[in-house]
């Protein structure tokens, strides 16, 4: 029997504030990016975080542009069309865990 593991941690900064969301079924969402900064490079690999309800709460609290931040996750894979008709598709961490960094204060959220 094969075994599946679906785990992604990455730290980096705040590319823009979370923008908060609720679903038709009163669920709280937010959406934000993340810089990752590869080492020994000038390049940077940008993701798409999400997180939902009370981590959701928290982040849309604490969170704001060029914060650094680690996050916990699992990766998600989804498909959709846009406005124009076409199908796209994007693949985004859905949030565990969340640490602020950066601060004389450590915080931490999870699910």
């Amino acid at each position: 029997m094969a075994v599946s593991f679906n785990k992604v941690i990455i730290a980096g900064n705040l590319t823009r504030d979370p923008e908060p969301r609720t679903t038709q079924s009163g669920k709280t969402v937010v959406r934000f990016s993340i810089a990752v900064n590869d080492f020994g490079s000038q390049e940077a690999s940008f993701f798409t975080v999400v997180a939902w309800e009370k981590l959701a709460d928290v982040c849309q609290q604490y969170l704001t542009k060029g914060k650094p931040v680690l996050v916990e996750g699992r990766l998600q894979s989804r498909s959709f069309t846009n406005q124009s008709g076409e199908k796209r598709s994007s693949v985004e961490i859905v949030a565990q865990n969340i640490q602020f960094l950066g601060t004389n204060e450590r915080k931490e959220a999870s699910v």
